[in-house]
């Protein structure tokens, strides 16, 4: 059983399994969040475009709008800065970006962190359970090649499971820092759109 399995392992198990807790949540949280149309909906400059058009708006307009995705947040900053002319809106856009890149990246390090400390974790407790098994060899002078083999075995399981959790923990965190890349590249270009609409003086 899993409970066999992680009790076998040493006290090691224990980071591992509380790593793996930590991994699983993280990339729920984070497959939860970084939906396209929580961040940059295929729609997000026409809400702007059309309460900049009518003329007549309320800022609790534009915040509504803003709060609809993280870009609405980039072209909110954007319009702040837009009777101070093009360099400013730019500036402000980068700013913004700097700081939806920040939200977007969160726990992604502690993902990382798990993917590059599980296997040493592992590594660590097979290298424990092995100058165990030795020592029994010393203490005992067992040369049974059963008893070997099982305390040998053992060993082996903090390994195995420091893998079983950094390899999918790797997968994901790579996965994710992709997805946060097309993300800003792609809230990049709204805002530069953005900004040419407000540049026009509409």
């Amino acid at each position: 059983s899993v409970f066999d399995w992680v009790s076998s392992g040493g006290v090691l198990m224990l980071p591992i399994v509380l790593a793996s807790i930590l991994a699983l949540a993280i990339c729920l949280e984070r497959l939860w969040f970084l939906q396209k149309e929580k961040i940059v909906p295929g729609d997000c400059l026409s809400g702007f475009q059309d309460l900049l058009n009518r003329k007549k708006y309320t800022e609790e307009e534009l915040r509504s709008q803003a709060s609809s995705s993280l870009v609405g947040w980039v072209c909110f900053d954007i319009l702040k800065k837009a009777s101070s002319g093009r360099e400013d809106m730019r500036e402000a856009m980068e700013v913004s970006l700097n700081q939806a890149t920040y939200i977007l990246e969160r726990y992604l390090t502690a993902l990382g962190v798990i993917a590059s400390v599980s296997p040493l974790l592992g590594l660590l407790g097979t290298v424990i359970g092995m100058i165990d098994v030795f020592d029994t060899i010393t203490d005992t002078g067992s040369k049974s090649a059963v008893s070997l083999a099982g305390g040998i075995s053992t060993a082996l399981i903090t390994t195995a499971s420091g893998l079983i959790v950094a390899i999918p923990s790797l997968v994901m965190h790579r996965m994710f820092i992709r997805r946060v890349e097309e993300f800003i590249s792609e809230m990049e270009q709204k805002g530069t759109k953005f900004i040419d609409f407000l540049d026009k003086g509409i």
